[in-house]
């Protein structure tokens, strides 16, 4: 993600190795959590990081398992 201040990075986190991925859903995770986020208010910054660390929950669910804030929250610790 780049801003007119320089490049800021997103950390992508890792996927659980332990089990198979399933990327089923996972665009509509990040698209989803993208949009919540800028329309409550946050940063394109946070909102990107949000939404990338929603597709890699999605990733590690088998199926589409809808991604909530709590998971969101645990998730960021």
């Amino acid at each position: 993600l780049a801003s007119k201040d320089g490049e800021k990075l997103i950390k992508c986190p890792t996927a659980d190795s332990s089990s198979q991925g399933d990327a089923t859903g996972c665009g509509e995770q990040v698209m989803a959590v993208m949009c919540a986020a800028i329309y409550r208010g946050k940063d394109l910054h946070t909102a990107a990081s949000m939404a990338v660390l929603a597709g890699t929950l999605q990733y590690q669910r088998c199926g589409v398992v809808p991604i909530t804030e709590s998971d969101l929250a645990v998730a960021a610790k």
